[in-house]
């Protein structure tokens, strides 16, 4: 979700470009007023939509900005509507936009109950514009109702479409965890935002200390097993947004976008006390791991893997179960 609102970004922008060429044409047809009140809540978005970028982050629940975000925007659709005639405004296909916007956020449930509120939200503010309107453009309003319903339908089969295909291809089956080419392919999109934005990159690499005496002592069902549990208590530990990798056997990688060296030291600490806490046959198992940071405005995968791989062999040779950063001398967490 969190990757597809980073793809949204540019086409955001070239839709507030197009919309200041058409707000400047509205100067000659609608009333200064009305344009006026329409660039003050376009102005409003804009700050809304960069705390909210600001604030994905580092939440624990990115969707939940990312919907109170989008009914923002579709409130302020609403009023705008109300402004300049309901379904007679030049606005109203902006309601479509506002539903495939939707579907290309937000899957499931969530795309519908958004959509649900976005619709009554829109009529709304067609109805107040037109107390009439059901009476007077029964047809009009019926299809803009089917409209909006199918435009919802088909994005949700997109986008349920979309996400099955990407999981089959980047997904690792045992786990559930993104693959090695899932790793390679955010690489890539993350060297690009490094170089426009200028955010450091941080790299947890981790490695399970013990796992090959429970394939040798208990079988591999046992030590797939123990993966499994690995895998879930570690997605228990990260952040919504925060995306893990299974890069071998019982090596993980973390990507943290935005994130210093110290938000990416308490975040591996967080990793390392769930896999700490874990009962059943994944008991005997800890974990290693090493952190590192890009804070030039570059990210090289290569480049921060090699330091984080470095600084997860100082805690392999520390004696494991803790976490050490790239180019410090000692671990962070020491095991009793």
């Amino acid at each position: 979700m969190v990757e597809n609102e980073a793809r949204l970004r540019p086409v955001l922008g070239v839709l507030a470009v197009f919309g200041a060429f058409a707000a400047a044409a509205a100067l000659f047809v609608l009333p200064p007023r009305t344009v006026a009140i329409a660039a003050c809540a376009a102005v409003a978005l804009a700050v809304v939509s960069t705390w909210t970028q600001r604030r994905l982050r580092r939440s624990q629940h990115p969707t939940r900005w990312l919907v109170a975000e989008h009914l923002t925007g579709t409130t302020a659709l609403a009023g705008l509507l109300v402004l300049t005639g309901g379904l007679e405004s030049p606005l109203v296909g902006l309601m479509a936009l506002a539903t495939v916007m939707a579907g290309a956020r937000f899957a499931g449930r969530t795309l519908w109950a958004t959509t649900a509120v976005s619709g009554v939200l829109l009529f709304g503010g067609c109805l107040i514009a037109n107390p009439r309107m059901l009476l007077d453009e029964p047809a009009t309003v019926y299809l803009w109702i089917a409209t909006l319903v199918g435009v919802t339908g088909i994005a949700t089969i997109l986008s349920h479409s979309e996400r099955a295909a990407r999981a089959d291809a980047v997904l690792d089956v045992l786990t559930g965890l993104l693959n090695r080419k899932a790793l390679s392919r955010r690489a890539l999109e993350l060297e690009s935002q490094a170089r426009v934005t200028g955010l450091p990159v941080s790299v947890v690499a981790c490695d399970l200390d013990g796992f090959k005496a429970i394939n040798d002592s208990a079988g591999h069902d046992a030590g797939d097993a123990a993966l499994q549990d690995v895998a879930y208590a570690m997605r228990k530990a990260l952040r919504g947004f925060d995306l893990i990798y299974r890069v071998g056997g019982d090596e993980f990688i973390v990507l943290l976008p935005g994130a210093e060296a110290p938000e990416a030291v308490e975040l591996a600490e967080r990793l390392r006390a769930a896999v700490d806490d874990l009962d059943g046959i994944a008991a005997t198992v800890t974990l290693s791991l090493g952190v590192a940071t890009q804070t030039d405005g570059t990210f090289l995968l290569s480049e921060i893997t090699a330091q984080a791989d470095e600084a997860l062999y100082g805690a392999k040779r520390g004696g494991r179960n803790r976490v050490v950063v790239a180019g410090d001398d000692h671990a962070l967490h020491l095991t009793a």
